[in-house]
This record gives structure tokens, sequence and C-alpha cells, in this order.
């Protein structure tokens, strides 16, 4: 699917819902002293821009993307 049709999917699926944003990924920006990683932050991102994109394409289970309804 061609970038700007996934842009036009997720618009309209947000202009009809009112969600735009439908997946969280949580990101570690930091380790600890003791090498442990913390200080979690959140991206927030449209499920059908992130299938235009290779990296995502087989990783779509709950352990790694947090897709919500």
């Amino acid at each position: 699917m061609a970038a700007t049709t996934a842009l036009r999917e997720a618009l309209n699926q947000g202009i009809s819902s009112g969600n735009l944003i439908d997946t969280k990924i949580t990101l570690y920006s930091h380790r600890d002293s003791l090498g442990r990683i913390c200080r979690p932050k959140a991206l927030y991102a449209n499920s059908c821009i992130l299938k235009t994109v290779p990296y995502f394409n087989d990783r779509e289970c709950p352990a790694t993307l947090d897709i919500t309804p």
C-alpha cells in the first residue's frame, strides 16, 4: 500500500471514529547504573501508516505493538 493511500485511509478512519491514533509503542530512553532499562516514553502512531513501513510488517504481535481498538 502506498504511503499516501495509507495516510488517506488513516484520515478517513480518524474522521469517522474520532481516533486517529490507535497504536502505542513504548520506548526506553535510559539505562540506570545497574544496566536496567528505565524512563519509558510513549510513541503514538496509526497502524495503517505503520503497515507501510517494512520494519513493522512482521512485528504486529501484542508483545511488540500495543494496538488498541
